[in-house]
């Protein structure tokens, strides 16, 4: 039948197997419902929006992510599974939106059961703009309602979109649900409240407030038997120890995180904890190992279609591949992330993705297209509070222009966020500019507190880059068999973790 209408023009099919009126038999059918009595188009109305409400919430229960709504024992076959309810999402979106309007004007529960229910797909897929509009409708209708736990959920997710996309209401936004979730006595709410508070405490580069917030989380929500909530807050407290260079805390926080997702429905968060997992096992010189993580990470988030977490994977494969020398295949990385970070609306990735392709571009010879990278990655930082992003700006902008004082700033920077790792990675940028600018003994300064700093975190490719420029330093003054031993000890950390470094290493040696 369909294929009938579709032959005679009264149907379109936009994309395969989905149909809509021709625009003159649309027009039609409106004039002819609007001779229908009013108690009748209501009835329709109602019926509409309870349909889409009803394949929402069981899409949405499929999917997993920590849904709370409803789970319907047998969801419809349209969403039967977590890729069919990615796609119903996609293809019904501008619908949902127009019934998330047309239901907050009549004050029906699809105006806050529908963006709860979008939640996650909105998160993952974007556009940002559209997630914030729909969470507010949702947030306003709820408390005209007088629905204090509606309100509630409606703040948290306009909480996480507002973080993901840097607008700075989202603390006051999530602390208000926190209230909230407190007042209902809502120990979940509660513990994935907490959970958002601590993401915002580290988006602002408070560590140790964002540390002691998620452990809150984390018990909490053990007490409410919340292992989705966990496993959220296991997951950051993983980055942030990663962050602050306390390597093992890291590694074990984001292995329980990846247990615990494996043993619930759906696909999200396993990706993100594996994800994370890597980014230590990079840290801590297990290459093979990170890479493994990360293509895991990606390979189920493109399954679950969740392109924030596939584009924070692809930026860690890049950030990999760089440290091995496959340059190519590591700016290949850097471009898809970095378009995945712009279709959903991530300024703080799109940073972060620009970043990472302008060291690949410095690395591989071409100065010139690294300068414009970070002229963008730049610009974007001075739009939105980002020190972690502008900190890494600086260090760029330090290497490309040898200049000493943007590395200093970026150190400072980095010191006062309390990120180990980065002061390291900069301390031995400066050390080696100093060391080219022909003063030995300031540059061999910087590298022994690079090389302290590095093995107080553990960080093996921090240690063996101190220990090349200590070992340059001390054979310039003179003692080549000191200088040798530590060109030796670095050489043999290069090899161990799969860096290019070893050649030029074993070159000075020879």
């Amino acid at each position: 039948m369909l294929e009938g209408l579709l032959e005679h023009n009264l149907l379109t099919e936009p994309r395969p197997g989905r149909y809509r009126f021709h625009d003159l038999i649309a027009t039609h059918a409106r004039h002819r419902a609007a001779a229908d009595p009013e108690p009748e188009r209501e009835a329709a109305l109602d019926r509409l929006l309870d349909h889409y409400l009803a394949v929402a919430d069981a899409a949405a229960a499929v999917q997993g992510a920590g849904y709370t709504g409803g789970t319907p024992s047998a969801p419809p076959p349209e969403v039967g599974d977590p890729r069919r309810a990615a796609d119903w999402f996609a293809a019904e979106q501008s619908n949902l939106a127009a019934a998330v309007a047309r239901a907050a004007a009549r004050r029906h529960r699809a105006a806050v059961g529908i963006p709860a229910a979008m939640q996650h797909h909105l998160r993952i897929r974007g556009p940002y703009n559209l997630a914030v509009r729909l969470h507010r409708i949702a947030r306003t209708v709820a408390g005209l309602s007088g629905d204090g736990s509606a309100y509630a959920q409606a703040s948290m997710n306009l909480a996480h979109i507002q973080r993901m996309s840097s607008d700075p209401a989202a603390t006051g936004t999530v602390r208000e649900a926190l209230d909230r979730y407190r007042q209902a006595g809502d120990r979940r709410g509660e513990g994935r409240a907490l959970d958002a508070l601590a993401r915002n405490h580290y988006m602002a580069d408070d560590f140790p407030a964002a540390i002691a917030t998620a452990e809150q989380s984390l018990a909490l929500c053990g007490r409410a038997g919340d292992p989705y909530g966990q496993a959220c807050a296991l997951e950051l407290l993983a980055r942030v120890h990663s962050v602050v260079g306390d390597y093992p805390a890291a590694a074990g926080a984001a292995r329980r995180a990846v247990a615990l997702h494996r043993q619930l429905p759906g696909l999200p968060g396993q990706g993100t904890a594996l994800m994370i997992l890597a980014d230590v096992q990079f840290a801590t010189g297990d290459c093979r190992a990170a890479l493994a993580s990360a293509e895991e990470s990606r390979a189920l988030s493109r399954q679950a279609d969740d392109r924030i977490v596939e584009a924070n994977a692809l930026d860690t494969l890049a950030i990999v591949r760089r440290a091995i020398g496959d340059q190519a295949a590591g700016a290949e990385a850097a471009r898809a992330a970095h378009a995945l970070f712009v279709q959903v609306g991530s300024r703080h990735g799109e940073v972060n993705t620009l970043v990472s392709l302008a060291w690949i571009q410095y690395e591989a010879g071409d100065h010139a297209a690294a300068a414009r990278t970070t002229a963008r990655a730049h610009e974007l930082c001075r739009q939105y509070d980002d020190r972690s992003g502008r900190a890494n700006v600086l260090h760029l902008r330090g290497v490309l222009a040898r200049d000493g004082a943007e590395l200093t700033e970026a150190l400072d920077l980095f010191r006062g966020m309390g990120d180990p790792d980065g002061a390291a990675d900069v301390l031995i940028d400066l050390g080696r500019l100093l060391f080219e600018q022909g003063a030995a003994a300031a540059a061999h300064e910087e590298f022994t507190a690079a090389l302290e700093l590095a093995r107080r975190i553990g960080a093996p490719r921090h240690e063996a880059r101190a220990l090349e420029g200590l070992g340059h330093c001390l054979r310039r003054e003179g003692r080549d068999d000191n200088g040798r031993r530590h060109l030796r000890e670095a050489l043999a950390i290069y090899r161990r973790v799969q860096s290019p470094a070893a050649a030029r290493t074993a070159d000075a040696l020879a």
